[in-house]
């Protein structure tokens, strides 16, 4: 069982630079389509 949080947090921090990434893209997007 003490595999489970070392797990939880390491897909945690894999997810998290592709959340904040795709934030980023959808916010671009957001901003083209306003100036647009």
């Amino acid at each position: 069982v003490p595999l489970w949080p070392d797990q939880r947090q390491h897909t945690f921090f894999n997810l998290t630079p592709n959340t904040e990434y795709s934030l980023l893209l959808l916010a671009d997007g957001a901003a083209k389509s306003t100036v647009t």
